[in-house]
């Protein structure tokens, strides 16, 4: 249920068994020490807030059978290096990865079609996303003040980008902007491609 081990502050690591289909809101809000939680399979979506502030939680491998993160589900990760989205991903929430500085590469996996507000903001050391072509739309701030991006390539599926997708990048450049249609909300977000 919501809020099942909330506040756990000793708790390291959790496993589960038998058939678990679901994972409460805020189950594990604010559990510091935890180090691994291992999520089953049959989980289909990461609720809100989930694993808000695990700041100690270092590896999150997330079942196929996941096809939403929603809103801080992981914001607050702290340690979160290593992170495997599962392959039927479509959407990720408003800051559900929030303020995840350990992490260095994002790769999305080819369903995704929608990256919430703040999805990412603050991942100081992200220096590398690959986006797929399932992708339609980066919410606002979706990136911001992710300052260790150095390039991005937009694919031709994207055809909206929000308000301060990736500002306060202070070097990066997209590599591929072939669509046309894309919505910018600010021009001084990106260096152009023709540059």
């Amino acid at each position: 249920g919501d809020r099942t081990f909330s506040n756990c502050l000793s708790l390291l690591a959790t496993e589960f068994s038998g058939n678990i289909t679901s994972i409460g809101e805020y189950a594990f809000l604010s559990c510091y020490a935890a180090g691994s939680i291992n999520i089953p399979s049959g989980i289909t979506k990461i609720p809100k807030g989930a694993f808000w502030e695990c700041q100690s939680l270092t590896k999150a491998v997330i079942p196929d059978s996941v096809t939403s993160i929603e809103t801080l589900a992981f914001s607050g990760c702290f340690d979160l290096a290593e992170l495997i989205l599962p392959a039927n991903l479509d959407s990720i929430g408003f800051m559900a990865f929030e303020r995840c500085y350990s992490l260095t590469k994002l790769n999305l996996p080819e369903k995704i079609t929608s990256i919430g507000n703040n999805a990412f903001y603050g991942c100081i050391n992200v220096k590398e996303i690959v986006f797929p072509n399932s992708l339609k739309k980066i919410g606002s701030s979706a990136f911001e003040n992710c300052k260790g991006l150095t390039s991005i390539t937009i694919p031709n599926s994207v055809t909206n980008i929000e308000l301060d997708a990736f500002s306060d990048n202070n070097r990066t450049k997209i590599k591929e902007w072939a669509s046309s249609n894309k919505i910018l909300s600010r021009e001084n977000e990106f260096v152009s491609p023709t540059e």
